[in-house]
């Protein structure tokens, strides 16, 4: 009876010993973890690894979750901008002068685009004349961001790119091998509409990108339009003006050295998934091409990337739209093409 008392005062102390150790010990080794854990720095991604060049799909399930409730989504487009004031320079020939003010004037056509906007820049001017411009429209369908551009992926590259068009006998297209800032804003185009799928900026079926100038020619008119997709747009690729033939032929070096032209850059168009996969392929073919010390424009990359002899597979094929009658300019088709299909649309709906 008595060694039966004597474990169970033993058993009692170790239990007691146990509770004690459990709140004294490892109740505050927790909390100390977690604290260390709630307050710990935010990890800062070095800049060469801030573009994801996923190959896997992870990522584009979960896009297309996102966008799979058509009855959510809007059935409109949405327009991605950007404006950064790199100062004049010279376009085509060092006579040809593009200034910050030629742009500012050009923009007044985004006062008259009612679709929803998301537009990105570093200066604060252009940002008040785009606010300014867009009050006219209910506020939920404009996001305007001034922005570092230092703090792009784009414009890191700034530097590699100088160094490139600095190599003897580099051939010089103004601005396209001359001004490495020129080249990271076309760079910009692809990151930014990336970067607004990837935050759901617009619960919308259709994005495109949309130079500040593509529209030039309607500044002075006062009416307001739409962009709206075309009929025979084959929604699984991506949507662009041709400007010339296609050279299957031709290599990398010729193209990027050359300044040779496939596709207008001005406009492409797509639905987020497919969108998503050609930036992120276009900002690989950069990295790639980075690699060979060879820059140019987006112009010139997308040409190089889709070129059979390609080290980089595209994963989304491109739709090409061209004009039977010389009514608009053709590096701009595809955005009077939406343009005008809206006005079609209203005009069926009047009759």
């Amino acid at each position: 009876m008595a060694s039966w008392m004597r474990i169970g005062l033993t058993l009692t102390l170790l239990v007691i010993c146990g509770i004690y150790t459990y709140w004294t010990v490892w109740l505050k080794l927790d909390a100390t973890s977690s604290a260390t854990n709630r307050f710990l720095p935010p990890q800062i991604i070095p800049a060469e690894m801030q573009v994801a060049f996923n190959k896997d799909t992870n990522f584009l399930k979960i896009l297309s979750q996102r966008y799979k409730d058509l009855s959510f989504l809007q059935p409109e487009v949405t327009v991605i901008t950007a404006y950064f004031n790199i100062g004049s320079f010279a376009k085509g020939s060092i006579s040809n002068m593009y200034t910050p003010n030629l742009y500012m004037n050009w923009m007044k056509v985004f006062g008259r685009i009612r679709n929803n906007l998301a537009a990105y820049t570093d200066s604060k001017d252009v940002f008040d004349l785009l606010t300014s411009l867009r009050r006219r429209f209910p506020s939920n369908m404009t996001k305007i961001f001034l922005i570092k551009r230092a703090d792009l992926w784009s414009f890191s590259l700034a530097k590699e790119i100088r160094n490139i068009y600095s190599q003897p006998n580099y051939p010089r297209h103004y601005p396209n091998t001359v001004n490495e800032n020129y080249s990271c804003a076309m760079h910009a185009k692809f990151e930014l509409v990336n970067r607004v799928l990837v935050e759901e900026l617009f619960p919308t079926k259709y994005f495109c990108w949309l130079d500040i100038g593509l529209f030039r020619g309607l500044v002075d008119d006062t009416s307001t339009f739409k962009l709206q997709i075309p009929n025979e747009w084959d929604k699984r690729k991506v949507a662009y003006s041709i400007v010339y033939g296609f050279n299957d032929k031709e290599t990398t070096e010729n193209i990027i050295k050359g300044n040779q032209v496939w596709v207008g850059g001005a406009m492409f168009l797509g639905t987020p998934q497919v969108l998503y996969n050609y930036t992120e392929d276009y900002m690989n073919t950069v990295k790639m091409l980075l690699r060979r010390h060879l820059m140019n424009t987006d112009q010139q990359v997308i040409y190089s990337m889709y070129l059979p002899s390609s080290a980089y597979k595209p994963r989304v094929q491109i739709q090409l739209f061209s004009q039977t009658e010389s009514r608009y300019d053709p590096w701009f088709y595809l955005g009077y093409l939406c343009r005008e299909t809206w006005q079609n649309s209203q005009h069926d709906s009047q009759t």
